[in-house]
């Protein structure tokens, strides 16, 4: 098959590294502090908070409450074969006792 990219570990995949990580929330807090005009941190990003509550409620509310219980769980239904699909049963053969 020669050089296949079907698989295995990929360049820049993965967890970006705590550094990285650190910067983009020091560079998001800056934003929301200059946004708001308020000096301490945490005051700067419940202001940004209420501020989009305001212009979108329903996008800020979905973002506090991923961020605050976690994101639910995303579920993909597959059906086969138009709706009548039947279970994937697979047997593995059974060791015989000799």
């Amino acid at each position: 098959m020669g050089n296949s990219n079907h698989g295995g570990a990929r360049p820049g995949a993965g967890r970006p590294s705590i550094k990285v990580e650190d910067k983009k929330n020091y560079i998001l807090s800056q934003v929301m502090q200059r946004l708001t005009s308020e000096d301490e941190e945490d005051e700067a990003k419940i202001n940004f908070l209420m501020q989009w509550c305001e212009v979108d409620p329903k996008g800020a509310y979905k973002f506090i409450n991923e961020h605050v219980h976690g994101k639910p769980k995303e579920t993909n239904e597959t059906t086969l074969l138009g709706g009548n699909e039947s279970p994937i049963i697979i047997m593995k053969p059974t060791k015989k006792d000799e």
